[in-house]
């Protein structure tokens, strides 16, 4: 199966959504700090938004960086299990293959581990009605949100790119 081109577009649409946010996020910034040492007035609250806005782009950005291949990868590792493939081989890159599936199994291995421990959180949210003590108070729920939905885009395109590979696309090795 080959990675899907809806799912390409998704997850471009979700990083759109992420670059807005940094955007959104640098202005808020850039505002916060005209505010405070030009004007001796700060605000309140733009801080803990500040800090759940990048936590948003962070997990929401984090699928796309994985599509893209922006995620730190070990290019030694890689080109020697190349170099080190015989016979007829070079041309399927095997070793790579099976280095790069290995790789992605692993990463959704600690992404459900992450997932596991957000969604505890979130569910404690739901059922207490937990808020933050910081101003302003939000559900916890709403700050975890995201973080779920960034981490099952993460999964799922994983999944992708490992099937891509298994049906021979270099794209993700």
């Amino acid at each position: 199966m080959r990675y899907p081109k809806i799912w390409r577009k998704l997850i471009n649409g979700t990083a759109y959504v992420s670059g807005g946010l940094a955007c959104l996020l640098g202005v808020m910034c850039t505002g916060e700090a005209i505010l405070r040492y030009f004007f001796k007035s700060p605000t309140s609250w733009s801080l803990n938004v500040c800090q759940y806005m990048l936590g948003y782009l962070l997990f929401t950005g984090s699928a796309y960086a994985f599509q893209a291949q922006g995620h730190v990868a070990v290019d030694m590792i890689r080109d020697f299990a190349d170099k080190r493939s015989k016979g007829g081989l070079e041309g399927k890159r095997i070793p790579r293959r099976i280095l790069a599936i290995y790789g992605y199994i692993m990463s959704i291995f600690y992404t459900a581990i992450l997932f596991y421990g957000v969604w505890g959180l979130f569910m404690r949210g739901v059922t207490r009605n937990v808020w933050t003590t910081e101003n302003p108070p939000i559900p916890q729920w709403v700050i975890h949100t995201p973080m779920l939905y960034g981490m099952i885009l993460m999964m799922i395109t994983v999944v992708f790119m490992i099937l891509d590979i298994i049906a021979g696309g270099d794209e993700f090795l």
